[in-house]
């Protein structure tokens, strides 16, 4: 039960963090995206499978490629290369699911990777797409991203 309150504390903590990184208004916002909601994710990830000493690679990797994922809307895809579109949304999405790449190759752990990066495309497309409100999209894709992390366990 507790492990199913800091999934949902997670989740809701990364939302938020991506919500308010996306409004701005501070000198640091974009920080709290890139690096908080991948500390939180990484966090969930060692309260579910537990912290080993010699993965601390894949972890820091981790750290790394999620800030990366998470810093850009690939608009280089879109028609005029500076708005966004569907296209950009699935890279979008499907960037945040590889970017758990290093903890599937330690644990090796693949059938809930490949799910939930196919979720993450098409879930961060849905909000993106379907809402026109910044907050709806926010909220949707900064919480599907912790949600669907213990897939990361099958």
């Amino acid at each position: 039960m507790s492990k199913i309150i800091i999934w949902f504390v997670a989740s809701i903590l990364s939302a938020a963090l991506y919500h308010v990184a996306g409004k701005g208004g501070f000198k640091r916002a974009k920080l709290l995206r890139r690096l908080g909601c991948s500390i939180i994710a990484l966090s969930l990830y060692l309260a579910l499978a537990g912290f080993k000493l010699g993965h601390i690679w894949a972890y820091l990797v981790f750290i790394g490629l999620n800030y990366g994922a998470l810093s850009t809307y690939h608009d280089y895809l879109a028609p005029d290369k500076n708005s966004e579109n569907w296209l950009c949304w699935i890279m979008t999405g499907f960037c945040y699911g590889i970017s758990a790449f290093p903890l599937c190759i330690v644990s090796g752990k693949w059938i809930g990777f490949v799910i939930r990066t196919i979720i993450l495309a098409i879930g961060v497309t849905w909000f993106r797409e379907r809402s026109s409100r910044d907050e709806v999209e926010e909220l949707g894709s900064g919480g599907l991203y912790t949600l669907t992390l213990p897939l990361l366990l099958l």
